[in-house]
């Protein structure tokens, strides 16, 4: 579902699949040996820069928001994760996934937009909603977010924020809060807790509204199939990194 692929440090692209290849459309093998610039759009360039850089000085995955390129000069908005690896030589390569979250920004446009259109978006959301006040006070959830969850509506408008988030400590949410009201948005990935106790991945997008005292309006993806996947690819890619590295290696015993 996502666009795999591989850059070195040289910044030219070495490897890549075929999602990568349809959602820029182009051939797989014209990709290769091509820098990823070449494919973001100019304004944004500078943000994948900054991306690439901080990934480099921390080693952690990263990921951004930008525009991307087609063949035909269309543009779409996609985000990229990325990490670090060294291959067999110790040079450190850079594995990125590629999304297009084009309608996620659709949607948050329509968010800037009438009351009417806004609750028909709550209504059918893929994603779950949340209306949340200063406290972290929950006062409107959608049905999406109560299958999430596994609780009622009538359970949820019980609860407060550090009641559901399992990765974040009370005091941490109340600083994020704080961010997130001086920012007037954020978006950032967590972990939610059933009703059954288990837990699940979210990605979640928030924007503050000063309206009413204050109000947070919050929509939530359940990632964790998405997770799940990286990890996978994140595995595939490092074996056969080494695997590469061993037929090379075997390519230069004398025979």
């Amino acid at each position: 579902p996502v666009g795999y692929f591989s850059i070195n440090e040289p910044e030219l692209i070495v490897d890549a699949n075929l999602t990568l290849a349809a959602l820029l459309g182009v051939g797989r093998s014209a990709l290769i040996k091509q820098r990823l610039t070449r494919f973001i759009v100019k304004e944004d360039q500078d943000v994948y820069y900054q991306h690439r850089k901080r990934l480099f000085a921390t080693g952690e995955p990263r990921s951004c928001e930008v525009r991307m390129l087609k063949n035909d000069g269309s543009a779409f908005w996609a985000r990229l994760e990325a990490t670090t690896v060294q291959d067999g030589d110790g040079a450190r390569v850079c594995l990125a996934w590629l999304s297009d979250i084009s309608q996620r920004k659709l949607r948050e446009e329509d968010l800037r937009g009438s009351e009417e259109r806004y609750r028909t978006l709550v209504a059918t959301a893929m994603d779950g909603f949340w209306l949340a006040d200063m406290q972290g006070r929950l006062l409107e959830v959608n049905e999406t977010y109560c299958r999430m969850s596994g609780y009622t509506e009538q359970e949820l408008l019980s609860m407060h924020i550090p009641d559901l988030e399992s990765k974040e400590a009370v005091n941490d949410t109340a600083a994020h809060i704080q961010k997130i009201i001086e920012q007037g948005e954020d978006r950032f990935e967590s972990r939610h807790r059933r009703k059954d106790g288990s837990v699940f991945e979210v990605e979640i997008s928030v924007q503050y509204r000063t309206t009413e005292g204050g109000r947070f309006v919050t929509f939530l993806q359940d990632i964790s199939k998405r997770k799940q996947h990286d990890n996978e690819l994140r595995a595939i890619a490092t074996l056969s990194a080494a695997l590469r590295t061993a037929e090379t290696r075997a390519e230069m015993l004398p025979v």
